[in-house]
Formats: C-alpha cells, structure tokens, sequence
C-alpha cells in the first residue's frame, strides 16, 4: 500500500458549525489493466466500470465479479450512463443500450453511425428511456418508438461545445460552448435563457435551485432561481476531475497525482492529498461514509471520510 502525503491547512474560517473531513485508505482493488474510464453505482449498490482495456465488468457491493461483457463493436469505450438496476447504455463509435434477462446483461438496442464519424464523448440515459448524446460540436436527443431509436432534437454550436448537464427532475438541460452557457427545457425543447462568458465551463449540479460552473481556475456557484452567479472563487488550479456530495456539504476535486476537498456552501479549502503513484481519473460514492478513487493503473482506492474538528491529517 503507497503512502500518501497530506498537508495541514490553515483555515481563515474557524466556525467550528462548518463540516470538516480528512481521507482515510482502507481498501485498494484492481479491477482492470489499463486506465477506469467510469465507475458507476447501480440503485442496487452493484457496481459497474469501463476502461481503456475495451471491457465493461459488473460488481457486487464488495467488488467481487459479476459479470464480464463484451464490447460488441471492439472500439474505445466512451462513456456509460445507468438508467437503474436493469438498464444501461454506453458509447463507443455507436450508442449501444444493454438490458438485464435472467439476472445477466445483454444488448438489446443500438444506434448505429450515431454521431457519424465524430467521437461521441458523453451519453445520458434518461429514466423515460430517451438517449442524449454529444460530441464536439452537437449535442443529439433520442426517442425510442417500437424499439427503434430515433434522433428527435439536434443542438448545435458554430464554433465548440464544451459540456452540458441534464437536470432530469427539472426538465432542464444546460449547455457551455460557443461562448455562452444555454439554458433549455427538454419536454418541448424551448430555449429558457442564457449567460455570456461562461462557455468553457464544466457544470455539476449542487442541488435542485444551484449548479456548480468550473471554469479554468475558478469556481461559480449559480442559482437557477435568480438566473445569476451568486458565490465565486479562484482557486489558482485547474482541476481533472470533481464530484460533488451533498450529503457531505463537500466538493472533490483531483488534478493529476492531488485531490482536494472544499466546502461546498464557501469554496473553503479543508484539506489536501498528495499521491506519488496514481493519477485519479474519477470518484464514485460508496456508502454514506466512503468514497472510490479510480486510477490510470485500473485500480480502485476506497477512502473513508472521517469527520473532524479543527485539524486535518491522514492517519
């Protein structure tokens, strides 16, 4: 097991009401041979991963295998969304939706030449069984009838396309490129509003009246109700990966061998990890108490957030 190194920060902000948390490794698997691409967390507390190795493998709630799936097409495995225990779709040169029959996983649908011959970077498989995808320039929305899919809305940016965050409770899809972020409703697909200069933004959903905009060094917190950025923050880093827990009023962040954990209502910097071995790729919630780093080195690490006081160090 690697040792990690871990920096006492000093807090401006001694409100002892504010939650604080340090790391703690407790768990270290391999999974795959080669970097995780996603780990997601089915209803059930199942697990499922891609990688670059082109497999995709599903877990129980202790790791121990499942089931491993082959990847129909033999291409890089994209991205991969759950829609809930028994269906999930992924991306590869195509879209590809996968169904549970007699507890094991088979496809049951696919999108051939779905985005032509651009990489599809993202998909999203909504809960009333429609697809939205994207590349580099669109971003496409699917609708299943008599089981074949079909392409009922396309949004398309002139210059670039940076990323977009479904809201499914709200009906809402939000989308940063070409120099604006834009908001729209997704029943009758109706353009809500807009903000400038806020294009090259990564976007994570806070909670239903707050969105979370990264953009290079900084940090926005936007309310969806006032339609404007209500907290900001420059943090001199530009981060890999976040995650957002809002059970722990906290957000991680990972950029290269470091992870971070701010205060999610302040921006406040609680505490910091160095790792000298791997990169983290991504973060999956594992219980109430615990999170899944996964790595370039196709290995998960199992942290547990441990709740402290005034001072932060890694036992």
């Amino acid at each position: 097991m690697n040792e990690q190194k871990s920096e006492e920060i000093n807090i401006m902000n001694t409100n002892k009401n504010k939650k604080k948390y340090m790391f703690k490794e407790i768990k270290k698997m391999q999974l795959h041979i080669s970097l995780i691409i996603k780990l997601l967390k089915f209803p059930s507390g199942n697990f499922i991963s891609i990688s670059y190795d082109q497999t995709i493998k599903i877990w129980d709630k202790n790791f121990n295998p499942i089931q491993n799936l082959i990847n129909e097409d033999n291409n890089e495995i994209y991205d991969i969304s759950i829609k809930d225990d028994n269906n999930f779709v992924i991306c590869t040169t195509m879209i590809t939706t996968w169904e549970k029959n007699l507890d094991l996983f088979k496809i049951n649908n696919m999108i051939l030449n779905a985005h032509k011959f651009e990489k599809i970077n993202r998909v999203i498989y909504c809960k009333n069984d429609n697809i939205i995808s994207s590349d580099i320039h669109l971003i496409k929305i699917w609708s299943k009838s008599k089981n074949i899919y079909q392409c009922i809305t396309i949004i398309k940016f002139q210059f670039y396309f940076q990323s977009f965050l479904f809201l499914e409770d709200q009906n809402m899809l939000i989308c940063c490129g070409d120099y604006k972020t834009k908001f729209w409703n997704i029943l009758n697909f109706s353009f809500l509003f807009e903000i400038k200069e806020m294009d090259k933004s990564n976007i994570y959903k806070l909670d239903n009246n707050n969105i979370l905009l990264s953009q290079m060094n900084n940090f926005f917190k936007f309310s969806l109700l006032e339609k404007k950025v209500i907290k900001s923050c420059n943090h001199n880093l530009i981060f890999d990966q976040i995650k957002v827990i809002n059970n722990k009023e906290i957000i991680i962040c990972a950029q290269y061998k470091e992870i971070y954990i701010y205060n999610i209502d302040n921006f406040e910097l609680i505490h910091r990890i160095i790792d000298e071995i791997f990169y983290y790729n991504g973060f999956e919630d594992f219980n109430d108490d615990s999170i899944i780093f996964y790595t370039d080195k196709g290995i998960i690490i199992l942290f547990q957030l441990i709740l402290i006081k005034e001072k932060y160090y890694l036992k």
